[in-house]
């Protein structure tokens, strides 16, 4: 059975909030209704890793610095908003790797979770864009665009639950898997 105060929060802010939310409480009737059934809640925050779309009209925000740094100077290294914004980002490898552990939980457990699956550091976007320029090697001057009106400011997960019960953790650091997205951009371009 989900626990109400780990599972549902109060008032999401975006209909993606909500529409996590309504799965979970599908998923939580079905196992009620169901006790052969079995299931694992994940919730994802900011993964990334390679072979995501880097395009610099649809990418998101790590695969999109990689593509402007490597086409730097005749794609200008453009940032949306003024740099001070907040994320979290977990590597897909560190994601895969709870995942398993929810897997092996469900032999003894009906329901596993929910848990948040991320890395329960924040950093700014200005960070990143920085990191990106520092791995291309290249003199790049980031230009901001403050004329973008800021929707999320800042985002981050507490994956503490998931560390208690699973003995998981993200480990892969910024740095090293902002290389590996690079790399893998450089490759693809």
């Amino acid at each position: 059975m989900i626990r109400e105060s780990d599972a549902y929060p109060a008032n999401p802010e975006l209909t993606y909030g909500w529409a996590k939310l309504i799965g979970e409480i599908a998923l939580q009737s079905a196992i009620t209704e169901n006790d052969w059934m079995k299931v694992a809640i994940a919730r994802f925050i900011g993964i990334y890793g390679p072979n995501q779309d880097f395009k610099l009209e649809s990418g998101s925000v790590i695969p999109v610095f990689s593509h402007r740094a490597i086409k730097y100077p005749e794609v200008p290294f453009s940032v949306w908003g003024t740099g001070k914004e907040t994320r979290s980002y977990c590597f897909i490898d560190d994601a895969l790797d709870c995942i398993q552990k929810m897997i092996e939980a469900m032999d003894t457990k009906q329901i596993v979770g929910p848990y948040n699956v991320g890395k329960g550091e924040r950093c700014t976007i200005e960070d990143i864009a920085n990191t990106v320029v520092e791995i291309s090697g290249k003199d790049i001057s980031i230009e901001w665009d403050t004329t973008k009106n800021t929707v999320i400011w800042g985002q981050w997960c507490d994956c503490s639950l998931a560390k208690e019960e699973l003995g998981w953790e993200a480990k892969t650091s910024l740095r090293d898997g902002l290389t590996i997205v690079y790399n893998d951009i450089k490759q693809r371009v």
